[in-house]
């Protein structure tokens, strides 16, 4: 009986675990989004903090958006933003310098 309680409590953590993920997942494709404003134009609104997974998913997802949407100009909004790391501040360098490409 202790046997498969064990087992049953540890197949229930792994499956809420994985929803986690899929939820964190989901707040960061929501927590940055590309919205277009006019023809090859649009802007890329930043609110709270920028951590290093969430630049690390701007740098990665984004950028293909971008490209996929055609989008040539990028008004990127830093108003919204309470608070950057360290490693965050490197990353958005780095999307900085992929956009100019």
């Amino acid at each position: 009986m202790d046997i498969s309680i064990t087992e049953t409590v540890i197949v229930f953590e792994q499956v809420k675990d994985e929803i986690i993920k899929k939820a964190q997942q989901e707040v960061l494709k929501l927590s940055v989004p590309v919205v277009p404003i006019q023809d090859k134009t649009a802007i890329l609104p930043l609110i709270g903090s920028i951590n290093s997974e969430r630049a690390e998913y701007i740098l990665e997802n984004v950028i293909l958006k971008i490209i996929e949407m055609k989008i040539e100009y990028l008004i990127v909004d830093f108003s919204g933003i309470l608070n950057i790391d360290t490693i965050a501040e490197r990353y958005l360098f780095d999307i900085y310098s992929v956009l100019r490409l």
